[in-house]
């Protein structure tokens, strides 16, 4: 990253309007990423995967790390489309 688009990121990042779509689309993000791999995981412990069952039964520990997975991908994603503008 140049320092020119490290300066446009920084401004960015620091205007409100753009701090609340940012937290508005990392929500559904999450969301839609976090149900999409419970799902995908709950039709694994159904066939008798056994290791799926196990990551179920700690639901909370589960949705917890997906959630941060998910979190730091859309970060990522953000800080790119960010600093091309």
């Amino acid at each position: 990253m140049s320092s020119k688009q490290a300066t446009r990121l920084k401004q960015a990042a620091a205007n409100p309007t753009n701090q609340a779509t940012l937290k508005t689309q990392a929500t559904a993000y999450v969301t839609a990423h976090v149900q999409s791999d419970l799902k995908a995981l709950a039709a694994k412990a159904q066939a008798g995967d056994q290791a799926a069952q196990a990551q179920l039964a700690n639901q909370t520990q589960l949705t917890q790390s997906l959630a941060a997975k998910y979190q730091r991908a859309f970060t990522r994603q953000a800080l790119l489309k960010l600093s091309s503008h």
